[in-house]
């Protein structure tokens, strides 16, 4: 590695962060969390099935595009290298490795570990076992083994450990990568450190444990910072102490409801058991969903969003009226829906997301329970099966009427989200020419077009099978604003669903970036060195659709451009503290395209925030993480608890420019 890319790759850590809110991420207070910690190892094993999701925003996203170029590959070359040879087959998948007590030190015996598909806890738990009396360990994995090949074409593995007299274990990042060819060993090394934790358990109102239940500790002082863990089976959570300090803790599960325990003084010098936190019930709504000419829906989500949300930090939650400030329900065969576990108040009903464009229904009071919704259009539920007729977890899908103009689309994941389904949800016009269409990472995209006729619900089922043989492609960054990139992040995509091929990558400049074969729309970001997080990159991110052919090699010329950067200063009322920045709404009034993911950046008292959502400091303006394509640009930023504030701003190429947005709170 020469003194450049050891430059960039240090440089990573900075500019990696603003790349992970690209790809979706949000970091809050980077130096400590958010992370995922153990449970107790002295208390019954952790629930595998508790994966709850992260509240997210309702209805159905629309597709964006950032602008950019068609390239037409030369005929295939044989390849100039040959990809990594896999492990030899073991007949059956493992995870293998050693847990030890501090770094370099001895093997722990007898400590628990943990395999989870994903990078964090919240994913599935698919192996555990138990080290031997070197710490070393040999797990099976048939969650992997029964899958089918495009199930497992692109596939994440987490571990974790936990040991009597150590500090609870964050989650590690295994492996990422193909997991479709022959079964093979996972290799991992566990580090420990010894020390002490705090833990306790999660029960309803009628002192049942509750697992899968989101746990998250605030802490103050040396502790500042945010963790989050998830309940086992018995309900159970554990945290390791890292410094003495206090903390509070705040819980929620939905459907069920919230609960928390005050600030409490925490010691790394001990063990703290806590008393039970109990989970107390929200208020909860009920009705039915009709189509347009009264016939029951079953089978479809109802999504609620709150409209009477506390006010004020994580604090105001202690003692605070239990709900959540989002559910969902399934309907049943009679069309019956009921929602609960939400605030107390008004909430906003919306049943299959409504098809993009819909107006929102009025609110409604919680308590109720003769709410009709009538879905007006057509229901389409999209199934996304594997080559073995399984529903294919995790792939997505969209659904375009292509006889609109501009097209509308819908898209989802299956069985992922709030109302996690073995099918998606669509609502489009009685009468509409749609094309679905679905992908999956290592797999060729599938896709259907039908005639949506009268209200369904109708049902269309895609296919979607293992690709070829790899090809490669590499990327060469031209024009005029090149000679200053030093860096690059890479993110490859489905030209038909939009949905991510393979894993994002930060590179070099001289590194090439292999593609696997087939149609992909590449994503490039050029980066800067030695810039920092708010000076940033003025770089445009560049789409370019490419077609790599099976066993074939070939060199795509990516073009680089200036863009602009746009700080805002918030004006905030009297006496307002932090709030969640939940989204920033673009649109250029010039008819540029906006970025499909747009980060923002905030430094406030020696600390860097970033990400497409953050919690915002009333003493800090905000920047974009990132080039806007030069001209003018309409801002609406949505504050939690204040109304939509919009702000215009003249963006100029390697330019920043400096707007001010005033915030009222919502009425």
């Amino acid at each position: 590695m020469g003194p450049s890319q050891r430059k960039i790759l240090l440089l990573g850590c900075a500019i990696l962060a603003i790349i992970g809110a690209w790809m979706g991420y949000r970091l809050i207070r980077p130096e400590l969390g958010p992370e995922r910690v153990a449970h107790d190892p002295l208390k019954g094993p952790p629930n595998g099935l508790a994966t709850e999701e992260a509240p997210r925003r309702l209805g159905a996203a629309g597709a964006a595009g950032m602008g950019g170029a068609t390239f037409v590959p030369p005929p295939p070359t044989p390849p100039t290298s040959s990809p990594a040879t896999p492990a030899p087959s073991i007949g059956r998948f493992r995870g293998t490795g050693i847990v030890r007590s501090g770094e370099g030190g001895p093997g722990i015996p007898h400590a628990t570990v943990e395999l989870f598909e994903g990078s964090d806890a919240q994913g599935q738990i698919i192996g555990r076992g138990e080290t031997d009396e070197a710490g070393r360990f040999v797990i099976d994995l048939p969650a992997l083994d029964e899958r089918s090949s495009e199930a497992r074409s692109q596939v994440s593995l987490g571990t974790r450990a936990r040991a009597t007299g150590h500090r609870a274990g964050g989650v590690e990042l295994l492996e990422q990568g193909d997991f479709s060819g022959p079964p093979r060993d996972v290799e991992a090394q566990l580090v420990l450190v010894p020390g002490h934790d705090v833990f306790g358990r999660v029960v309803d109102e009628e002192g049942r444990p509750v697992g899968g239940v989101r746990l998250t500790l605030y802490g103050d002082g040396p502790m500042l910072g945010m963790l989050t863990e998830v309940t086992d089976a018995e309900g159970r959570y554990r945290f390791p102490i890292a410094a003495a300090g206090a903390a509070f803790f705040i819980a929620n599960r939905f459907g069920v409801g919230t609960g928390s325990i005050p600030e409490t003084p925490l010691s790394p010098d001990a063990d703290l058991e806590l008393p039970d936190l109990v989970l107390r019930k929200g208020a909860e709504v009920a009705g039915t969903v009709v189509n347009a000419a009264g016939r029951p829906l079953a089978g479809v989500p109802v999504y609620a969003q709150s409209v009477s949300v506390p006010r004020g930090g994580a604090k105001a939650a202690i003692g605070a009226p239990s709900g959540t400030e989002y559910g969902v329900a399934l309907t049943d065969a009679e069309g019956r829906f009921r929602v609960t576990g939400m605030f107390p108040g008004r909430v906003r009903l919306t049943a299959v997301a409504q098809g993009p464009g819909a107006p929102p229904g009025d609110p409604v009071e919680t308590g109720r329970a003769d709410v009709r919704l009538v879905v007006s259009g057509h229901v389409l539920r999209v199934a996304v099966v594997d080559s073995g007729g399984a529903p294919l977890v995790g792939a997505p899908w969209t659904v375009t009427e292509t006889d609109t103009s501009p097209p509308r689309s819908q898209s989802g994941m299956i069985g992922i989200g709030l109302a996690a389904s073995d099918v998606g949800f669509a609502v489009v016009m009685e009468g509409a020419s749609v094309r679905v269409a679905a992908s999956h990472p290592g797999c060729v995209d599938a896709s259907v077009e039908q005639k949506c006729e009268g209200a369904g619900p109708s049902e269309v089922t895609l296919r979607v099978v293992r690709a070829g043989a790899a090809g490669r492609g590499r990327l060469a960054l031209t024009g005029e604003a090149g000679g200053r990139a030093k860096g690059k992040s890479v993110r490859v995509r489905s030209p038909a669903t939009g949905s991510p091929v393979g894993y994002d990558r930060l590179t070099a400049i001289a590194d090439a970036v292999d593609v696997p074969a087939g149609k992909h729309r590449i994503e490039v970001l050029p980066l800067e060195e030695g810039g920092d997080a708010v000076s940033g990159t003025f770089f445009l991110p560049t789409v370019i659709d490419v077609d790599v052919p099976s066993g074939g090699d070939l060199t795509v010329p990516v073009p680089v451009r200036f863009g602009g950067r746009v700080r805002v200063t918030l004006v905030w009322p009297e006496g307002a503290k932090r709030a969640f920045l939940k989204a920033v709404r673009l649109r250029s009034l010039d008819g540029a395209t906006a970025p499909e993911h747009l980060p923002w950046i905030q430094v406030a008292g020696g600390q860097t925030n970033w990400g497409s959502e953050l919690l915002l400091d009333p003493s800090a303006p905000i920047t974009t993480a990132f080039g806007l394509s030069p001209g003018r640009w309409l801002l609406e930023l949505d504050v939690a608890g204040y109304a939509p504030a919009p702000v215009s701003a003249t963006v100029l190429a390697g330019e920043t420019t400096s707007v001010s947005a005033v915030l009222e709170r919502q009425k």
